[in-house]
This record gives structure tokens, sequence and C-alpha cells, in this order.
């Protein structure tokens, strides 16, 4: 074999060492991949965006477990800081909507009277004096709860639209801290609220302070 040959040959068998040994180069091993796994792959604890967990939720100060069934949404206003759909029950009802405001002022029992004059009776009396209010300390936090049924009358805010859904339902939990005060404000039709009604309290007994707030 003359020199001229040997030598393409050994290029030839160079290259190759060189295109093997620069492919392993280039790929990433076993122990890369995994790292970024764990950094990419979200906990059952962490919070995503918007405040929104796998089964919990974040509003402002406050974390509460989300119950199975309900669907997180998109504010509809920028008053609120956060919003819910509850599926209607039984099929073919409407679904019940529960909204979250916080720092709206005026005392508790001010915005509850509010509330309760959203809703008539059919015989004319004032909807606070079929009200429900009862108190309660969860996880060290004050919260007022509220439940009234009645003809839904909107919310009597400017520019509002006056609707007329008889039998429908309230119920409202207005939680008390340190630095705020949280209002939750669940209406829908009667059976909807109803069929929820334990799920409603679950969410309220699970709320707790953020660590470290």
């Amino acid at each position: 074999m003359s020199d001229k040959k040997l030598m393409v040959y050994g290029a030839i068998l160079v290259s190759g060492l060189v295109l093997v040994w620069l492919v392993k180069l280039l790929q990433p091993s076993d122990h890369v991949s995994q790292t970024n796994i764990k950094r990419t792959t979200p906990s059952r604890t962490q919070v995503f965006t918007p405040s929104v967990g796998e089964n919990q939720v974040v509003l402002g100060e406050l974390v509460m477990d989300v119950p199975l069934g309900w669907i997180v949404e998109q504010p509809s206003t920028s008053l609120r800081i956060g919003q819910f759909r509850l599926p209607g029950s039984p099929v073919g009802k409407a679904a019940g909507e529960l909204a979250v405001f916080s720092n709206i002022g005026g005392s508790v029992q001010a915005n509850l009277d509010r509330w309760f004059n959203q809703f008539q009776q059919p015989d004319g009396t004032l909807s606070k004096n079929r009200a429900t209010i009862d108190q309660k300390s969860v996880n060290g936090i004050r919260v007022t709860l509220a439940d009234v049924s009645g003809t839904f009358i909107g919310s009597g805010m400017p520019m509002s639209q006056r609707v007329n859904n008889p039998n429908y339902r309230l119920l409202a939990a207005i939680v008390q801290t340190p630095q705020n005060t949280y209002y939750f404000k669940l209406v829908g039709p009667i059976e909807t609220i109803t069929h929820w009604y334990e799920s409603f309290n679950n969410f309220v007994d699970s709320i707790q302070k953020l660590n470290g707030v």
C-alpha cells in the first residue's frame, strides 16, 4: 500500500474518532437531565401564576383549599381579587359564583346589610330579618358567616344591570385579619348553593394565614 493511501486512511480514522468524541461531549448526561426535571417540575404545595396551586389558592395574605369541582376563574372586574364558578346542580341549573373582595370599606354589618338588600322576600319583609349570621374562629382568624334566600335583584351598584332571579341564595364569609378584611360572596340558585353548602364550609374552614405574612 502506498504512503499516499495510508495517509488518506489515517485521516479518515482520525476524523471518525473526533466525530464520536464531539457527539459524546454535546450529549447531556443523565445527571444534568434529572437536575433540570427537579428544578422545573412543580411540587404539590407550590403556588402557580396567578397564585393558584394544584389544590390551593392564595388570595392576599390568605391561603385556602380549592374544593373538588370548583372552577377558578379570572376575576370579571378589577374590584375582585378572586372568583370561582360552582357548576349548577342538578344539571340545567345556573352555576353559583363566588366573588372575593378586600378592603371595600364599611363595617362587617354594613356590608352584610347591603348584600341582604340585594334580595327581596315574597311577603315584602326585609331580607336581613330572614338572614342567619354566625361567627367563629378559623385557624385563629375571625370569620363572620351569613346565609339568606329570596329573589336576587342584583348588586345595586351604579351602572350595574338589575336582575330578577327568584329562589336564589347567598352564602357569605367575611374574614378579618389584623392587616385586612376579605369578603367572600357566593350567589346562585338555591339548589346549586345547597348542593355546594358543605363544600363552601370546608373552603372557609381551610383558610389560614400565609407563612411569614
